[in-house]
């Protein structure tokens, strides 16, 4: 299936334990990522179905905890205080739980989706994910909420933006657009400082809240170039 094909397939409130639940159902096991992509209009992740998926540990809901905390937005050094532990502990059962998940260890490539379920595990009210099921394969999807931001943010932003919402790094970004990473890396600053954002998992955040129709204001000392 094509990224292209999503708006075609997807069927919104689908009843499926994705649409509310991908968050626990990578937890726990029953789902790993594939991909992460987007089309013009919808972030996807597509996810394999474990069958007879092993009993998630105790130890392994640890960390998916600690996981969720630095994805809704608290600081690292905040996690570790709180469980008396080094960041660096912090981060290495992130790493872990991101690869039980099927994802890369580091925070900085999470994609959207995975974000938004974070919020949404946390209390967040959201409409459900849109799922298509294909045998063993899902493709979950939401509608992007990147795209109301062209009035505040370059044609080049958004382009990158909607690349970070993959999880892609700024290496993978700038062979997409065809670029220098400097380049790429100066454009991300400029997002960051247009949307009062401190890095990537603090933009994605921020995508959250403008999802959940929170107003975002932009920093008044830039506008769209």
């Amino acid at each position: 299936m094509n990224a292209s094909d999503v708006t075609e397939i997807s069927r919104p409130g689908c009843a499926h334990s994705l649409g509310h639940g991908l968050w626990q159902e990578l937890v726990e096991g029953r789902y790993v990522v594939q991909e992460s992509t987007h089309s013009p209009t919808h972030c996807i992740l597509e996810l394999t179905r474990i069958e007879g998926a092993v009993r998630c540990r105790e130890k392994e809901r640890r960390c998916a905890a600690l996981l969720r905390r630095l994805l809704v937005g608290e600081a690292q050094k905040s996690v570790a205080y709180s469980r008396a532990v080094s960041t660096s502990t912090v981060a290495g059962a992130c790493g872990n739980s991101l690869a039980r998940m099927g994802l890369p260890r580091k925070l900085l490539q999470v994609p959207y989706l995975l974000v938004r379920a974070a919020h949404v595990d946390s209390g967040m009210a959201l409409p459900p994910c849109e799922v298509e099921q294909h045998g063993g394969i899902c493709y979950v999807t939401v509608a992007r909420p990147d795209l109301t931001l062209d009035s505040v943010l370059s044609a080049g932003e958004c382009s990158v933006t909607g690349l970070l919402m993959e999880g892609l790094t700024n290496e993978a970004i700038a062979q997409r657009r065809g670029v220098s990473v400097r380049t790429i890396a100066n454009q991300l600053a400029s997002v960051y400082r247009k949307l009062h954002t401190s890095g990537r998992v603090s933009l994605l955040c921020t995508l959250v809240r403008l999802e959940s129709r929170v107003e975002i204001e932009p920093n008044p000392k830039f506008n769209a170039a």
